[in-house]
């Protein structure tokens, strides 16, 4: 990218660690607990940009039923995410979705599976 006064400038996006971290402190500062394996699943699906995994955590801070963020709640926030941008309807994403909330992985592979025959 070159700037106005002829500098060449290079963004990188950040690697998964680093974004670990951004959630980790994000989430210390929205005064909720992560999980260490939650705050990596996000910072992996937030496609290396710290909004969007911002925007996740904060999902999840504003329908949180205790002080802990789930695994399961970021991995539904994230087929959420993921079905907005394929354009898969929100009425099929809605038992998937619960799917995923009280068992976890079963939900997920009902959303890869919605995925697949959506193509």
């Amino acid at each position: 990218m070159r700037g106005r006064f002829g500098l060449v400038l290079r963004l990188n996006h950040y690697d998964v660690d680093d974004m670990t971290k951004i959630v980790t402190r994000s989430a210390a500062l929205l005064e909720v607990e992560v999980d260490p394996e939650g705050a990596r699943e996000i910072g992996r699906r937030a496609r290396d940009t710290p909004r969007i995994a911002n925007t996740v955590a904060k999902i999840g801070r504003s329908i949180k039923k205790s002080t802990i963020l789930a695994f399961d709640l970021f991995v539904g926030a994230s087929i959420a995410l993921d079905a907005e941008r394929v354009g898969i309807s929100h009425l099929w994403c809605l038992p998937i979705l619960g799917l995923t909330l009280m068992y976890g992985p079963v939900g997920m592979l009902a959303y890869l599976v919605l995925r697949l025959v959506a193509g």
